[in-house]
């Protein structure tokens, strides 16, 4: 995830860029210039921007990065109110006052990347005061032990999430379906599926619960008509 902080004021650049600090998967670049602005060539996913820019205006930012990415998110981190309407016309995601709070600045700033996460398929995991965001479609399933969820990727890595399964399933896609008190699994990734048994594509055989089966052989069978 690349973020840019556009703003000729070092003090607002600084303010924002701590503000980012919480997100490690982040890489944050500065710019103080349309110029560099133009000659920086990779795509940036998420800009902060100020509106008034030397001799350019927030809005001929805008404009160029929404050529280079349609999809980057836009959030106006300015002084100037009054050009709050016209934001719109350039599909802004946020319009932050720098006058505002702080702890109003910080949440405006948390729903940004929280945008990009969710149209990226990202899903937010924490554990023991450590926060980090892994990609729903590779999810494999997800056990709960000892009151604490384990997650086992289709790529072999394994996360720990302090939550339950009521809640993490109302996060999830339609993708997966609980199978037991203890299992959430990804229809993508069922290799075989018997009346007792779904067996996943990394090798793990998980019981399917009693009150839970009809509603597994049917999820599985709409998903497969789905994507014949």
């Amino acid at each position: 995830m690349k973020i840019a902080i556009c703003d000729d004021e070092a003090a607002a650049l600084s303010r924002t860029k701590q503000f980012l600090s919480a997100y490690h998967d982040a890489e944050i670049f500065e710019f103080t210039s349309f110029s560099q602005i133009v000659d920086f060539k990779d795509k940036i996913d998420i800009a902060f921007l100020d509106m008034m820019f030397g001799d350019d205006s927030g809005f001929d930012v805008a404009e160029h990065l929404k050529k280079l990415n349609p999809d980057c998110i836009i959030t106006f981190f300015t002084n100037y109110a009054e050009f709050m309407k016209r934001s719109f016309e350039y599909r802004a995601f946020r319009y932050i006052l720098k006058e505002e709070p702080p702890e109003f600045i910080k949440k405006q700033i948390d729903d940004t990347l929280s945008e990009y996460y969710e149209n990226n398929s990202l899903i937010a995991v924490s554990y023991k005061n450590k926060l980090i965001y892994v990609d729903l479609n590779n999810i494999e399933y997800i056990e709960m032990i000892n009151h604490t969820a384990h997650i086992q990727m289709g790529n072999g890595d394994k996360h720990l999430w302090y939550n339950t399964l009521e809640n993490i399933l109302k996060k999830l896609t339609s993708a997966f379906i609980r199978c037991s008190r203890s299992y959430i699994i990804n229809l993508n990734m069922i290799k075989s599926l018997s009346n007792t048994h779904v067996v996943m594509n990394g090798g793990a055989t998980i019981t399917i619960g009693r009150n839970y089966k009809k509603a597994v052989i049917e999820a599985v069978r709409n998903f497969e008509k789905r994507n014949i």
